[in-house]
């Protein structure tokens, strides 16, 4: 007797570990799963619940629906659902001009704007009224993070007078400061200059024609999808380049002629500037497109 109630004490105490072992095993997972379901509403009411009010609401959809930032490598890549190209307009700008100056008439000034006016509109009058009226900023190249703009028109005039090119290059290159009048830090601007003979040469043997290194006089090939780039050159405009051809003449780009070539002097014409954007500027992933003279282009936001 003694002998089978101890084997039903040791069998009641084995079955009793047993039923606790899965009672504390259930408590603890209802446990766990307990405290994650806290843990996600503590962090949904730290994510939704701070403000109901309508200002918070606002600000939680500005935050939801905000546009996705990328750089300019990204947008170049491969993967990117939209690529970045040369010749693409960018929503850069310079401000205002504070005050107005007529056309130039004398060796070494500018002017042909008007106070108020945005310095991205082109000042310079067409060359043909069958085509567009360009203005704004261009890509003008892209390396890595860091992209060049290019005025898509002429934002203001310069005289040169015949017989003083040396001295209208160097007013040109060095003695005004283009940063003043054309780097907006607000808009990621950090340089801006003239467009010279150099530039030129340099992207149109990038971008048009690898066996060109001089392009005086090389006729530019007619603007069509294929050829769309061009249209950075070839822009309805007459221009001075910041270069000098010889003592008496700049340089100059003519879309009467479709090609670069010295200019006359004597003369009140537009200019070009170039702006670099600093290397973190982020752009809007998603861009507007505009279709001109048949040819595709996009519109970048800088974010």
């Amino acid at each position: 007797m003694k002998s089978e109630r101890g084997s039903i004490t040791l069998f009641v105490l084995i079955a009793m570990i047993f039923f606790l072992t899965i009672a504390f095993t259930a408590y603890a997972s209802a446990s766990s799963k307990l405290q994650g379901q806290n843990g996600e509403l503590d962090r949904i009411k730290a994510n939704y619940g701070q403000d109901l009010t309508e200002e918070g609401l606002a600000s939680l959809y500005e935050k939801l629906t905000a546009p996705v930032g990328k750089s300019a490598s990204e947008l170049t890549s491969d993967n990117a659902k939209v690529k970045m190209q040369i010749g693409d307009y960018v929503d850069y700008t310079a401000g205002k001009w504070s005050n107005t100056v007529t056309t130039p008439a004398q060796q070494g000034q500018f002017g042909g704007y008007v106070a108020d006016s945005n310095k991205e509109q082109n000042v310079q009058e067409k060359n043909s009224e069958d085509r567009p009226f360009y203005s704004g900023w261009r890509i003008w190249n892209i390396n890595g993070n860091t992209v060049t703009l290019i005025s898509a028109g002429c934002p203001e005039k310069y005289y040169h007078e015949l017989g003083k090119a040396v001295a209208s290059e160097t007013i040109l290159t060095n003695t005004r400061n283009w940063n003043n009048d054309y780097v907006d830090s607000n808009k990621h601007g950090i340089s801006a200059r003239v467009l010279t003979k150099t530039d030129v040469d340099a992207w149109y043997k990038a971008n048009i024609n690898s066996s060109i290194t001089d392009t005086n006089n090389i006729q530019w090939p007619a603007l069509n999808e294929e050829n769309k780039k061009i249209v950075l050159l070839d822009n309805n405009n007459n221009y001075y380049l910041a270069s000098s051809f010889n003592s008496n003449a700049l340089w100059g780009e003519s879309s009467s002629n479709h090609m670069t070539m010295s200019t006359e002097g004597n003369i009140a014409m537009g200019i070009r500037v170039i702006v670099t954007l600093d290397s973190n500027t982020l752009f809007n992933e998603k861009p507007t497109n505009i279709v001109e003279e048949g040819c595709k282009f996009n519109i970048w936001n800088i974010l």
